[in-house]
């Protein structure tokens, strides 16, 4: 039978020509050769798989532990509580703050399809019980706990914000009202480093809106919006949309201002006599040519308004969001006392 050469039979073949099969530092030469294709072949394993593993996309329950713990939170949120109650926190209401810590953590991720008014209903109690703990905070003038209820109030909201769906986005409109409450209680205690913290999460969440924006404005997201049901009195879904962010955003603006001007009495005293040096935006986004909010100093603190969604100056007769949204006449407005 013919020996067959190749490049494994032709070192061994050779060898044994010349004698030199029974020598051992050729056995050793010829272990040191199969170990190093060995390790060859399990490199270029090795790379493959990493390639693979790049390539795979995250499993679809990323971010679900968060929410999960979203739910527990809001399961365990007492139905009604009051300052009093966060005065000496009762069981129920210490361990939903816990688990509202531990979700903001893990990271909120809102799966898609759900039922978005129904979600906000669940979410309520947990939603009513950061926003009085912001109450408490500003009344026993402790800025660390307004800030941290403040903060996540943002993230849950923040978790609303991509979603195409008008169901999810009146979702989101929900925690954006008691995130904004929260603000306005916050901006009452809240240090100079607070102050910069809270701006800096506002102006983040606020520059999370331009991408769903885009998708809202889609051919996709218009079909998907189109089929949202008709309101009395307001503009069609697609319109109806834009006008509640803009509303939201206008509040959100002037909650960053107030932190803003709360920074500045801290640190010289005083208010300042206009809102144009501070270092946040000052543009009315309901106001008609990108007009500034109307601020005007009083004998004690200072009166802060957007014109409304109806872009007339009401000298700042204050409406709610509701009521506005609801077609009244009036302004949205912030007050702070010295």
């Amino acid at each position: 039978m013919k020996p067959v050469w190749n490049w494994r039979t032709a070192p061994a073949a050779v060898a044994s020509g010349f004698g030199l099969a029974r020598q051992p530092w050729v056995a050793a030469g010829q272990r040191v050769r199969r170990g190093c294709v060995l390790w060859i072949c399990l490199g270029v394993l090795a790379l493959s798989t990493t390639a693979s593993l790049a390539q795979t996309p995250p499993a679809s329950g990323a971010g679900r532990e968060g929410f999960e713990l979203l739910l527990a939170a809001a399961r365990k949120a007492p139905s009604a509580v009051s300052p009093e109650d966060l005065a000496a926190p009762k069981e129920d209401a210490a361990q939903a703050l816990a688990l509202c810590r531990e979700a903001v953590s893990a990271g909120i991720h809102v799966p898609a399809g759900l039922d978005g008014p129904a979600l906000a209903a669940q979410l309520r109690p947990l939603l009513r019980l950061l926003r009085t703990r912001a109450t408490l905070a500003r009344e026993k003038r402790d800025p660390a706990a307004a800030i941290e209820a403040c903060s996540q109030l943002l993230q849950i909201a923040r978790a609303f914000v991509a979603k195409v769906g008008p169901s999810c986005r009146q979702a989101g409109f929900v925690v954006d009202g008691y995130g904004i409450a929260a603000l306005n209680e916050a901006s009452a205690v809240a240090d100079a480093h607070g102050c910069n913290v809270l701006i800096r999460d506002v102006e983040q969440y606020l520059g999370a809106w331009a991408p769903a924006e885009q998708v809202f404005q889609s051919g996709e997201g218009k079909a998907i919006l189109e089929k949202a049901p008709a309101v009395a009195g307001m503009p069609p879904p697609v319109g109806r949309l834009t006008l509640q962010m803009n509303v939201y955003r206008a509040a959100y603006r002037m909650a960053a201002i107030k932190l803003a001007l709360r920074r500045e009495f801290l640190a010289s005293g005083r208010y300042p006599k206009t809102i144009e040096g501070l270092d946040v935006s000052h543009r009315d986004p309901l106001a008609p040519g990108g007009q500034s909010f109307r601020y005007r100093l009083k004998s004690e603190g200072y009166l802060l308004y957007s014109v409304g969604p109806d872009g007339t100056d009401d000298g700042g007769r204050a409406k709610t969001i509701p009521q506005l949204l609801a077609g009244q006449r009036g302004d949205l407005v912030f007050e702070a006392e010295r």
